[in-house]
């Protein structure tokens, strides 16, 4: 009489975990399958951390300021300071309205943090060159017609609050 181990002894047991009962070619194709689609979440997994590096890097070159024209090795330092970086205008008004900058580009839609959000676009859109997708991506990957709302409403908000802002381009 034939026992189910002999049945399936011309299989490499090492390359297949093979179990009692079931067929070692369907164990084979499901490992296969498994690997393919742990390559596949690893690749995925890179690539979102390389945009991530990107985007960082993008960031961190739009907010430092370049350093103004050089004579024999001189900096004029009051053009460096009045050059206004997006992550200055995300700390001052952090500390103006009290939320925090993991707050700001969150999903969350809370009073303090929606009108934080709405003063950095009008304040973004008024002092730096940034174009409008790119403010956006860095509140959040939001919607370019987001931070175009927001820098609309905002003057609208203050108006209402007696201080009245002139209109961004």
């Amino acid at each position: 009489m034939l026992r189910e181990s002999d049945a399936y002894s011309h299989y490499d047991e090492d390359a297949v975990s093979w179990r009692p009962g079931l067929n070692p070619d369907f164990v084979r194709r499901v490992q296969e399958k498994r690997r393919a689609e742990a390559a596949r979440v690893k690749q995925e997994h890179l690539r979102e951390a390389k945009r991530r590096e990107i985007v960082k890097q993008a960031a961190r070159s739009l907010a430092t300021p370049k350093p103004a024209k050089q004579e024999k090795g001189r900096v004029d330092l009051e053009r460096v300071r009045r050059v206004t970086t997006f992550e200055r205008i995300v700390y001052r008004m952090c500390l103006a309205y009290n939320v925090t900058p993991a707050e700001i580009k969150s999903e969350k839609r809370n009073k303090e943090i929606v009108i934080a959000r709405q003063a950095i676009s009008y304040w973004a859109c008024r002092l730096t060159s940034m174009s409008l997708p790119a403010i956006a991506r860095l509140l959040g990957g939001r919607d370019h017609t987001t931070i175009l709302h927001a820098k609309n409403v905002y003057p609208v908000k203050r108006a209402k609050m007696g201080r009245h802002l002139p209109r961004t381009r």
